[in-house]
This record gives structure tokens, C-alpha cells and sequence, in this order.
């Protein structure tokens, strides 16, 4: 009775999935959730989300399948295969040290960025290159070339919020917030979803403006910094939401922000196409992440691939854990 694990750890949760085969023509699939396991957040961080997730999913697992009889830790049964993939897990310094604590965890495991999690509608296809794009609370574009199996051939951006993660989720409520300060500066009426933002911060809808800045960037000083750095990303990030609500509704201002963070997308996509020439005839490219997820700003990203002339077409992976799963299976 086989059973199979995947884990998808990002900036701002861990999804662990897992699988069991072993129930007749049934597949048993359950998902369990934890914290950020962003390797640049620790090591410590990393595999306390790890487990937590994967604990989470195999107690769902077992009260939707009173048959299956993994544990974790381990009590005899094991998983037969493991794909774990992390946010910020790109160099082999970093990989070595965290492969080792997963061994001991799972014992074989395949272990990957998680932009590779994006390859598996590719898997059993023809040779072909493809690109896969994050746009959640971060951002990453990477270029691939599969013939039986995926090879990355190219990266752009995922350089963390510092430096970088344009097109993400952090990068839009970033502006969010530089637009309810722009507003107030020139003394312009704030629109409702500006004071949705204020709120969000826990500070008054109407005068709250002056404290946004502190409110935004402080860390929290009972968390450690890393964790500290994590709820501050993911406080502005979720800031996304509103004015994608608010795009929804028509607002123009929130429109106007979706269509700066469509063109990082496409700034972001750039140096991919013009290495891999990939947009020479249509290109698979297979999102992920919340807001690639998001009609309203896909329209957008996809009203400036057809400006430039790219020919993309669009698989949307709103699971990546889940489709990284289902490649196991298979």
C-alpha cells in the first residue's frame, strides 16, 4: 500500500501532500499546512514547517482513510517517494545541509527549488522548452528544456524582496501602500480600499496615514528576525488581496497598480525570452501562485505579452504541491 509525500515550502506556507494508493481503484489524497519554510529564512525554521506540514497532512490522511497506516516519525511504514521543494533552496551549499536532516526524516528524497514543482505538466510530453513563473509572495521565472527529463536552462528574478520579487504578490501591496501615502501627501480623498489598507494595519481608516510607514516596516520584536522578516513580507503582501478587490470593482487607481506589477511580470519574463527565443512560436508557460492565479491581473500580464508579440499559452497551477504529487504517482 504505497504512499507519497510532496512538499511545496514557500514564503509564506508550507503545503505537504500526501498520497495513498494502496485503497483499490482510490487514490487518498490529503494536504496538510504550516508556517513559511523559506530556506533564507534558517534551516531550523525550514524543517519546523516541514514537519508540522507534514504531521497536519497524514492526520488528515488517516481520518479520510481509516485504512492508511503511515505515521510521522516513521512506525515501520515509510513513503515510497519524496519530492520536497523550497523557496530559497537554489544553491548546493544550501541543499547538502538541508538534505541530510530530510533523509533522516523520509530517507530518499528528492529535493528541489520550488520552481521545479511548476515542470510536472511537462512530464511524459514531447521535447519542448517552457517557462514556469511564480507570482505569490514572491517571484521567480525560470526557462526549461525537456526531452524525457527537465532541465533548467534559465533564471530570472526570485532574489527575494530586498533585491527583487517584482511581479509578486509583495511587490502590489507594496504599491498599495506607497498609494494610500501618495494620496495623502497631496491631500487627495483616499478611495475605500485605501482605508481597507490602513485597517489592515490596525490603524484608524481616516487618520491613520502618518503611522503607515512604521506600521508596514516594523518587525515584530517577539518573533526572531527571520520570522520577524516573514510577517512582515506577508503583511504587505496580503495587502494584494484588497486592491485586487477593488480592481475587480473597477477602481481605477487599483487597476492602474495591477498593470505596474503586470509590466514587472513581463521586465521579469524578459531576459528568458530573448535567451531561449522561446516566444519564436507558441510557448507553454506554467504559473503559479495567488495572484497569477487572479483573472484581472492575468488579463493585464497577458495584454502586454500580446503587445510585445509573445505567444505564450497559459497553464494555470493554482497547487503546485498537488501536481508534484500526481507526477510521483505516475
Amino acid at each position: 500500500m504505497p504512499y507519497h509525500l510532496c512538499i511545496d515550502g514557500g514564503g509564506t506556507k508550507t503545503s505537504a501532500f500526501v498520497a495513498h494508493t494502496g485503497t483499490g481503484p482510490r487514490t487518498v489524497v490529503a494536504v496538510g499546512n504550516a508556517g513559511p519554510s523559506n530556506l533564507t529564512f534558517g534551516l531550523d525554521e525550514c524543517l519546523a514547517a516541514t514537519r508540522e506540514a507534514v504531521r497536519n497532512a497524514i492526520e488528515a490522511l488517516r481520518k479520510a482513510d481509516p485504512s492508511a497506516r503511515i505515521a510521522f516519525p516513521y512506525d515501520g511504514v515509510r513513503f515510497e517517494s519524496v519530492w520536497a521543494a523550497y523557496a530559497g533552496c537554489t544553491r548546493q551549499s544550501d541543499r547538502d545541509a538541508l538534505l541530510i536532516p530530510l533523509q533522516e526524516m523520509f530517507g530518499d528524497v528528492r529535493l528541489t527549488g520550488d520552481g521545479e514543482l511548476l515542470t510536472a505538466p511537462a512530464i511524459g510530453g514531447p521535447p519542448h522548452r517552457f517557462v514556469t513563473l511564480i507570482c505569490g509572495t514572491g517571484s521567480l521565472a525560470l526557462l526549461w528544456d525537456y526531452n524525457k527529463r527537465a532541465d533548467q536552462l534559465a533564471r530570472s528574478g526570485g532574489w527575494g524582496p530586498l533585491l527583487d520579487d517584482a511581479g509578486s504578490g509583495w511587490a502590489l501591496g507594496k504599491e498599495a501602500v506607497k498609494s494610500v501615502l501618495t494620496f495623502t501627501a497631496n491631500k487627495c480623498d483616499l478611495r475605500e480600499w485605501h482605508r481597507d489598507i490602513l485597517a489592515h494595519f490596525g490603524l484608524h481608516r481616516t487618520t491613520g496615514a502618518d503611522r503607515l510607514i512604521a506600521a508596514s516596516s516594523t518587525l515584530d520584536p517577539a518573533k526572531s528576525p527571520s520570522e520577524g522578516d516573514a510577517l512582515r513580507k506577508k503583511r504587505i503582501a496580503d495587502c494584494s488581496r484588497i486592491v485586487v478587490t477593488a480592481a475587480e470593482g473597477g477602481d481605477d487607481e487599483a487597476l492602474r497598480l495591477l498593470g505596474v506589477v503586470a509590466e514587472q511580470v513581463c521586465s521579469t519574463l524578459a531576459p528568458l525570452v530573448e535567451v531561449g527565443r522561446v516566444t519564436e512560436k507558441e510557448t507553454m508557460i506554467v504559473v503559479a501562485g495567488g495572484l497569477g492565479q487572479v483573472q484581472v491581473f492575468w488579463r493585464q500580464v497577458e495584454d502586454r505579452f500580446a503587445k510585445r508579440g509573445w505567444r505564450f499559452r497559459t497553464v494555470k497551477m493554482p497547487e503546485p504541491g498537488r501536481s508534484g504529487l500526481e507526477a510521483l504517482i505516475k
